[in-house]
């Protein structure tokens, strides 16, 4: 009997550790399980990521070309501005060589009207002058001719 008894607690022990090793690898097995789900859920997440990051790159990239088509005009835009700004400043350049000409015409046709003003007042004077004397002359003689008369009358 002692050898039975030995065999089953051989066998006890044996079953025991083999019942104990399937425990251990049925808990190993759910930790491994409950990783690869964790593993799953980090994937969905990484693929739903990818996705959004590939509809935000799809929307930078359109919105850097409209960007760029919106810089050229501006750039377009400038280059037309200044242009025009280089051919108003050359017809101002223009506009102020012919002021400048014409304020030398003016200034020219004033000094020869200031010119012609004191030749005209020159002979003015002189014909003021000569009115004066002939006035003066004109009195004269017609108080000597006065003179004359009341001597004639007296005689």
């Amino acid at each position: 009997m002692s050898s039975a008894y030995n065999l089953y607690v051989d066998l006890t022990a044996r079953t025991s550790g083999l019942t104990g090793g399937l425990r251990s690898s049925a808990t190993q097995l759910r930790a491994f399980d409950g990783q690869l789900q964790q593993v799953n859920r980090t994937l969905l997440e990484t693929g739903s990521a990818t996705e959004r990051l590939a509809r935000l790159q799809a929307s930078a990239s359109a919105d850097a070309v409209l960007g760029q088509a919106r810089v050229t005009a501006a750039v377009e835009r400038t280059a037309a501005a200044q242009a025009a700004a280089a051919t108003a400043a050359e017809r101002s350049g223009r506009a102020s060589v012919l002021a400048a000409n014409l304020a030398a015409r003016a200034e020219r046709e004033r000094a020869l009207a200031v010119a012609a003003g004191e030749r005209t007042a020159r002979p003015e004077a002189v014909a003021q002058n000569m009115a004066a004397r002939a006035q003066a002359a004109t009195g004269r003689g017609a108080v000597a001719a006065q003179a004359t008369a009341n001597a004639a009358s007296a005689a």
